[in-house]
């Protein structure tokens, strides 16, 4: 009767069965390690964007949408960021634990381990400005962004209520107080500021901005505040 180690040897004889080779096994573990960076560097860019949309919202005006404020916060919430996060930060944790050792090491550890570099990473970002490009990239090139993320084009859509955004069309060259704003539904407003700020923002034609004030008669509108878009 043949041993097990017998048989074995003899399947490998006659499958000419041979070792896989070392480069094999390095490739496969640095492309899990690739992995896990990535996952990483995609939820710092998240929590990075995260934080300048919550940093930027106009969080002030909820009153004016007849909103609480609670109501308010949980419609302002960035939740494809949120759920951006969850996703690379599970796709690092599961990418950590096949890596060589990895298994020795508690799901919860590599988990917070995970979240907290994000964490950090995602503020540098946001400091170096990346959140913003990010944010505002989006906001101009995909078409649907503003209908899963904070959709300020909608929440500054209601004149009837003081708020008024859109692009600017036109500046009056004699009055830079007086000029033109195209809105969401491409309604044209004339803008008259009636109150200077006290840190008032030169504008320009072409760009986007938000205004706080009164709807008046017509095609008109009394601005109290201007803010960049």
């Amino acid at each position: 009767m043949t041993t097990t180690s017998e048989k074995v040897l003899k399947d490998i004889k006659e499958k000419h069965i041979s070792p896989a080779p070392r480069w094999r096994f390095l490739a496969k573990n640095w492309t899990i390690w690739l992995i896990f960076s990535l996952a990483i560097f995609v939820a710092a860019l998240s929590f990075a964007t995260m934080l300048y949309i919550l940093t930027n919202h106009d969080w002030d005006i909820y009153f004016r949408l007849h909103k609480t404020f609670w109501q308010f916060l949980l419609m302002s919430l960035p939740y494809i960021w949120i759920v951006s996060i969850i996703v690379f930060s599970w796709i690092a944790y599961y990418d950590f634990v096949h890596t060589k050792g990895g298994y020795h090491y508690e799901a919860y550890r590599i988990v917070s381990a995970s979240i907290l570099v994000s964490m950090f990473l995602g503020i540098v970002f946001f400091y170096s400005g990346l959140g913003r490009k990010i944010d505002q990239a989006l906001d101009a090139n995909v078409p649907f962004y503003g209908n899963i993320n904070i959709n300020k084009r909608q929440m500054w859509c209601h004149p009837d209520e003081g708020l008024l955004g859109g692009e600017i069309v036109k500046v009056q060259m004699d009055d830079p107080a007086s000029f033109i704003v195209k809105d969401c539904n491409g309604k044209e407003w004339d803008i008259r500021e009636s109150i200077p700020q006290i840190k008032p923002i030169i504008i320009h034609a072409g760009e986007r901005i938000k205004i706080i004030g009164k709807e008046m008669v017509g095609q008109n509108f009394d601005a109290e505040e201007l803010r960049r878009w």
